[in-house]
């Protein structure tokens, strides 16, 4: 019983990994998270998108930010 159980968890646990990343997946190639600023008028708009950039972590693959979030 008890191993019917571990089974059960792990397999679950994986499940939910695979299904998270599934989701994070498709909401991260839904569309460009920064297009209004790309369209915006702002004096500072380049340094505005570079920060973005790097607070939303755009500069890494999509693998990685998913474990980034995940964190």
């Amino acid at each position: 019983m008890l191993t019917f159980l571990t089974r059960r968890v792990v397999i679950s646990i994986l499940v939910l990994l695979a299904a998270s990343f599934l989701v994070y997946l498709l909401s991260a190639s839904s569309g460009d998270p920064l297009a209004q600023l790309r369209t915006s008028t702002a004096r500072n708009k380049e340094e505005q998108i570079h920060a973005k950039i790097l607070q939303l972590h755009l500069n890494v693959p999509v693998g990685l930010r998913y474990f980034i979030w995940l964190w």
